[in-house]
């Protein structure tokens, strides 16, 4: 599948079904923008707004995806900024290309991290038997990491994983993982063939569902703040908190009918944003028809989150 298609119709419609989740991700996107707390504050940021989910290294998020037939594509990110005038566009990524292939065989895909300390975002993977690789960042293009190197064994464990950034401020990146309903922070060392340590910090409990999503600092306390689905197909918004764990009161995006719709939740970096307005962190997502929505906290109110379709075959991360 070309972009092309995969914005415009990729999916073999002759036309688009309605986006079932195009309302209620208009509500979202405008909860998110009205948050008092969100959005607002300047930098510092746990993670870059602009180089948070950078692949190329050209300073810019970008999208990865995996097809049916295992093939990593890289969609790359444009930093797009409205002028405050005219419509908006939704084309965020340039031409995909294909970086990788034999990537079907994992049940976990995790970027948001660099673990080996090189100043490149890399990419962990987890295969079935619970195998952990880490694909170290190269910053270029096609080959945005290099082969996969096994740095561990027992992570099937987690039901999701996480790359969170560096939670306790000692200058490596983290990474969470949720089991059994609760959530654990392995600390990162910087090396490649050990990026974390054996130590862990333990927090809260209750947290059964699915989606755990870092989606980057858009308060500017430098913690990532979280999206979550619930046992109820609810999806609810987390702020950061100087544990590195979500903090309590969260607020609800989406009811129960409408997440339950959601198929992939990804925290990208900048995406889009408006002239004159701080770049914060944005996040896509996918529902069952292969429809991608974006929501960018920093964007007036006219904001629509739909992008376009035909994202039904793709593995997001």
């Amino acid at each position: 599948m070309t972009l092309a298609m995969a914005l415009s119709g990729g999916a073999g419609y002759a036309q688009p079904p309605k986006p079932a989740l195009g309302d209620a991700a208009r509500a979202a996107q405008h909860t998110l923008a009205s948050a008092s707390d969100l959005g607002t504050a300047a930098a510092p940021r746990a993670t870059d707004e602009l180089t948070f989910g950078d692949l190329t290294g050209d300073g810019k998020a970008d999208l990865a995806a995996v097809d049916t037939a295992g093939r990593l594509w890289v969609y790359p990110g444009k930093a797009l900024v409205y002028p405050g005038t005219g419509p908006r566009s939704t084309s965020y990524f340039a031409a995909r290309f294909q970086a990788g292939s034999g990537w079907s065989g994992y049940s976990s895909l995790v970027r948001h991290g660099d673990w080996n300390n090189d100043g490149r975002q890399d990419i962990l993977a987890r295969d079935a038997s619970g195998r952990l690789f880490l694909f170290a960042g190269t910053g270029t293009t096609p080959g945005v990491v290099l082969n996969g190197i096994q740095v561990g064994t027992g992570w099937n464990t987690y039901a999701d994983l996480v790359g969170i950034g560096d939670a306790n401020g000692d200058g490596f990146d983290d990474l969470m993982g949720r089991a059994a309903g609760r959530l654990v922070i392995y600390y990162g060392t910087g090396v490649a063939t050990a990026p974390f340590r054996r130590t862990t910090a333990t927090g809260g409990s209750g947290w059964n569902g699915d989606l755990l999503t870092a989606i980057g600092d858009w308060t500017g306390d430098g913690h990532t703040e979280f999206l979550f689905r619930n046992v109820n197909d609810e999806v609810w918004i987390y702020r950061g908190s100087t544990s590195g764990f979500p903090a309590n009161n969260p607020t609800r995006l989406f009811t129960g009918d409408d997440g339950s719709l959601i198929a992939y939740l990804v925290g990208m970096g900048n995406l889009t944003s408006d002239d004159g307005t701080q770049p914060l962190p944005d996040v896509v997502f996918t529902d069952g028809d292969g429809f991608l929505y974006a929501f960018a906290v920093d964007t007036a109110d006219d904001f629509d989150p739909l992008v376009g379709f035909g994202w039904s075959d793709y593995q997001l991360f």
